[in-house]
């Protein structure tokens, strides 16, 4: 069974979703880019979500934004479904295309995570050793070295898989802006310098670790020739999923510690519901029962602003009334 989560307004975080049994259906293909763009930016619209940096893997999708409104499950829900929907059209996939149990969302806890996620996404193609350099790979985009700040937008045509009655809009508008959180702690020129800085330490980082492996450069002919039924080695998995990323000891530990503490205000809560009493409050961040009419708690103001408070999270205890 799901652990809950806690789901927090004004979060910035790290959303990835993989393909089933590593299959490379998302090779990044002109066709495979404009669907995945188009999704995200047809989701974050619907959602209220502001995207910061996209980067398309063969076998999986990263993903860096804030959600002002706490409704990035409905965003993830709603943009793989369409980018499933798609693949299954252009590949001829029957059954599922994403592995099982929805994205893995990781909370962003302080403007170093967040920077350092943004340069991680950047290099990624570099770490997995499909290019040199990250300007060579298509499937990236937001947070360049030369203009980490820089505002990214395109009109993203409606992709061809969609043809026919449908819903959806004509076209969509992908856009990505740096984190408000950035500029504000640091300012324009420094959340720059910041962010370069870390985007060329994950660059020395991956050549240093593919030099050391001996490994050789894939290529993007390679890349784009891959067979979208091949399967990717299984990654090693990791005993827990997280939901926060931090790269201070402290922050990580004050979230793994309020984590623990939201999870036993919403079981009280949650008790306290199913024993009749439906006017209880539910701890900030509480998702579900928000949707379903439940009062929930508002967030701190620290909180709200996007600042690091108790690592983070900072649940208000469930309270009747």
């Amino acid at each position: 069974m799901t652990r809950v989560r806690p789901v927090f307004e004004g979060d910035t975080i790290h959303i990835q979703r993989r393909a089933r049994e590593g299959r490379h259906f998302l090779v990044p293909h002109r066709e495979t880019l404009q669907l995945v763009r188009y999704a995200y930016a047809v989701a974050a619209e619907r959602c209220g979500l502001i995207l910061h940096a996209v980067c398309v893997m063969s076998t999986h999708t990263h993903v860096i934004a804030t959600d002002p409104e706490g409704r990035h499950p409905e965003f993830t829900h709603y943009a793989h479904r369409l980018i499933a929907l798609g693949l299954k059209r252009f590949h001829g996939i029957d059954g599922t295309v994403f592995t099982q149990g929805g994205a893995s969302v990781q909370r962003l806890v302080g403007r170093d995570a967040i920077i350092e996620a943004l340069a991680y996404l950047r290099m990624n193609p570099v770490a997995a050793g499909l290019v040199a350099h990250d300007g060579a790979y298509p499937g990236v985009f937001g947070v360049e070295e030369k203009a980490p700040l820089k505002v990214y937008e395109e009109r993203i045509a409606r992709p061809s898989c969609f043809a026919g009655r449908t819903t959806l809009p004509e076209a969509a508008r992908f856009v990505l802006r740096p984190a408000e959180r950035l500029l504000d702690e640091l300012g324009p020129k420094r959340a720059a310098e910041r962010i370069a800085r870390a985007i060329r330490r994950h660059r020395e980082n991956a050549k240093a670790k593919r030099k050391r492996d001996e490994l050789a450069i894939v290529g993007m002919k390679e890349v784009l020739a891959t067979d979208v039924w091949r399967r990717a080695p299984k990654p090693k998995r990791a005993p827990f999923r997280p939901t926060f990323k931090g790269v201070l000891a402290d922050a990580l530990r004050q979230a793994s510690d309020s984590l623990r503490r939201f999870r036993r205000a919403y079981a009280e809560a949650l008790a306290t519901f199913r024993d009749g009493d439906t006017s209880v409050c539910f701890p900030a961040g509480t998702y579900k029962m928000r949707l379903m009419g439940c009062k929930v708690a508002k967030l701190g103001p620290a909180l709200a602003q996007g600042r690091v408070v108790d690592g983070g999270m900072l649940p208000v205890a469930a309270a009747r009334g």
